[in-house]
């Protein structure tokens, strides 16, 4: 039996054009986001996750697994498991490219001198989309990236959140108001050399940065009896949900 989590989706904004074409490989779930200068904008999320091919074949399809503000997963094959040259500890703060060996040496994204050169950049921006995996995928075609954390409380908010069983793969159905879904596999984590959670839950990055420290990033967490965003050490190893406007 599904577990549900949240409450049905409510309207999601502005009306759609007759014009408004879904990018290849989403789905419109009527979300509607409004920017910091008041315009508004209509968000499409991907049906499937994020793996260095592009977007994956099926929604119950894993993906690959990347650390924060990387572009590639830190192995080469997950079978056999084979670790890239200087990723063989997994995914630590010594593999991890945006600090220095060190989550103290941080060289990217900081907003704290106790943990590195400062920046204050806080967020994957239109100008500095170098960091951002579905961005710098050379094989999704048209303006993909990795939704903020306000998009996705946006769509925790809007819409229906259900546990369930697809295909035999565990996950979160993610149901709009217009009736149509995303699926969410709980595709576990990686911690240092340790690929855990694989099928009970799940954890997709967002492109934004915890508040509570430059260490951690904020992400979506996904369960049978739990969901919720928060923040988790931006070296580990998490999946992607591609989003496109």
């Amino acid at each position: 039996m599904a577990f549900l989590l949240l409450l049905a989706c409510k309207p999601g904004g502005n009306p759609v054009k007759d014009d408004d074409k879904v990018p290849e490989g989403a789905v419109d779930l009527g979300i509607v986001m409004t920017r910091e200068d008041g315009t508004t904008y209509k968000l499409y999320w991907a049906t499937s996750n994020l793996c260095e091919d592009g977007l994956c074949a099926n929604p119950e399809d894993y993906g690959d697994y990347y650390a924060w503000g990387e572009v590639a997963p830190h192995y080469s094959s997950l079978d056999p498991l084979t670790w890239k040259s200087g990723k063989t500890g997994g995914y630590t703060w010594t593999s991890y490219s945006l600090c220095d060996g060190q989550s103290v040496k941080m060289n990217k994204y900081n907003y704290n001198a106790l943990y590195g050169t400062v920046d204050n950049m806080t967020e994957f921006k239109d100008y500095d989309y170098v960091h951002d995996a579905a961005r710098a995928n050379e094989k999704l075609v048209g303006k993909w990236r990795i939704p903020t954390i306000a998009e996705w409380t946006e769509l925790r908010t809007k819409c229906t959140w259900t546990w369930t069983t697809r295909s035999g793969v565990n996950g979160v159905l993610v149901t709009a108001e217009n009736g149509n879904s995303i699926f969410l596999p709980a595709a576990g984590k990686w911690e240092w050399t340790n690929h855990s959670n694989e099928g009970t839950s799940g954890g997709y990055w967002s492109s934004t940065l915890s508040t509570s420290g430059p260490v951690d990033a904020r992400y979506v967490y996904i369960a049978s009896d739990e969901l919720g965003l928060y923040g988790y050490n931006r070296c580990f190893g998490f999946s992607i949900r591609p989003v496109s406007e």
